[in-house]
C-alpha cells in the first residue's frame, strides 16, 4: 500500500515547497511518510515531527528513519485534535489521507492554526469523490450497498472532503487564508483481486469495519468488491486509478483566532493507542458514534436502495 501512495505524497510536498532549516509537522503520520522526505528536503537546521495516534506506528517510524540515518526528525505518539505543542511552533503543517480518517478533522484544522507560525502553511491530500476514487471505491461500494442510513435518511460516506472546495471550506472556518485546490490521479497497481483485497482488507481499517460483520455480509461484499475489479484487469495485473485532493492554505500575519466549532459526521476509524485499527462502533459515525447497521438483501439479492456507483474508466 505505501508503495501505492508515494506519488501523492511527492505532488503533496511539491505544492508546499518546504524550505531549508523549516520546522514542519507531519499530521498522522503513520510509518513515517511523508515526515522522513520532508526531513531530507528541509535539511540539518530545519525539524520535523511527526504525530500518529498509534504508538506501534510511532515505534515503526522511528526505528525506520534510524536505519535510514535521518537525524532531524522525531515522531511523538499524539492525539491530533489535542496537539501537545506551544503556539505558533511550526512553519508548515502536512497531511497526507489523515484528514478523512479524524473523527472531528475541524478541531484537527483548529489545532494546526495555532501551532502555526505567521506566515505558515499547510497542506493535506485526502481522497476524491467516490466517481474518481475508483481504487478506493471498489471495496467501499460494495460496503455501501450493506450500509443502513441513519434515522434521517443520511449515508455518510468516505469522499465528504473529497467534492469540489470542501476541503478549503474546512481550512478557512479554522481560520486559514488563500486556500487553493488541485486534484492528482495516480494509477494504484496489485498482482490480481487477491492481492487488492489483502492490501485493502487486511491493511487498512476497512478490513476491520468488514470483519465485524456477519460472515454472510463480509462474503457478499468481498465478492462484488472482485467483481468491480474486472474492469480494471490488464495483462500485468490489476491496474486501477485514484485521484486525491490536494489543498494548501496559509496564516497571514494578523492571525485572528477561529471560532470554534461543531463535530460533523465523519468516517469514524482511528488508530488506538495500542496501534489496533478500531471502528468507533462503525466505520462512518457521527459525534454520538452510533453503529450503522448493515442492510439485507432483498428475497432477489439485490440491494434495496441503489448503491453508488463504482468509478468508470475514462476514456
Amino acid at each position: 500500500m505505501l508503495r501505492n501512495l508515494e506519488p501523492y505524497g511527492f505532488d503533496l510536498l511539491a505544492r508546499v515547497d518546504p524550505k531549508v532549516r523549516e520546522r514542519c509537522l507531519d499530521i498522522a503520520t503513520g510509518p513515517g511518510e511523508p515526515a522522513m522526505s520532508l526531513a531530507r528536503m528541509v535539511g540539518p537546521d530545519g525539524k520535523v515531527v511527526g504525530i500518529d495516534l498509534s504508538e506501534q506506528m510511532v515505534e515503526l517510524a522511528t526505528r525506520v528513519a534510524s536505519q535510514r540515518r535521518i537525524p532531524s526528525v522525531e515522531f511523538r505518539t499524539m492525539d491530533a485534535e489535542k496537539m501537545d505543542f506551544p503556539d505558533e511552533s511550526f512553519d508548515l503543517a502536512v497531511s497526507r489521507f489523515g484528514f478523512q480518517i479524524f473523527t472531528n478533522p475541524e478541531a484537527v484544522a483548529r489545532e494546526t492554526y495555532r501551532v502555526l507560525a505567521p506566515k505558515g502553511r499547510i497542506g493535506v491530500a485526502i481522497w476524491s469523490t467516490a466517481e474518481k476514487a475508483s481504487a478506493i471505491h471498489a471495496v467501499v461500494g460494495p460496503m455501501l450497498e450493506f450500509a443502513e442510513p441513519d434515522e434521517t435518511g443520511y449515508l455518510p460516506t468516505p469522499y465528504e472532503l473529497g467534492g469540489p472546495g470542501e476541503m478549503m471550506k474546512l481550512l478557512e472556518a479554522a481560520g486559514f487564508h488563500e486556500a487553493k485546490e488541485g486534484r492528482k490521479t495516480h494509477t494504484m497497481s496489485f498482482k490480481d483481486a487477491d492481492d487488492y483485497i489483502e492490501t485493502f482488507v487486511e491493511g487498512t481499517p476497512l478490513g476491520h469495519s468488514i470483519r465485524e460483520e456477519d460472515p454472510d455480509i463480509q462474503g457478499k461484499i468481498l465478492a462484488r468488491t472482485r467483481e468491480n475489479l474486472r474492469e480494471w484487469r490488464t495483462r500485468n495485473g490489476i491496474r486501477i486509478p485514484c485521484e486525491c485532493v490536494i489543498a494548501t492554505a496559509a496564516i497571514g500575519l494578523n492571525r485572528q483566532r477561529p471560532p470554534p466549532g461543531g463535530r460533523r459526521m465523519r468516517i469514524g476509524w482511528e488508530r488506538a493507542a495500542s496501534g489496533e485499527i478500531r471502528t468507533r462502533r462503525c466505520f462512518w459515525s457521527s459525534g454520538g458514534c452510533r453503529r450503522i447497521r448493515m442492510r439485507p438483501c432483498s428475497p432477489t439479492g439485490s440491494p434495496r436502495r441503489p448503491p453508488p456507483t463504482c468509478g468508470t474508466r475514462s476514456s
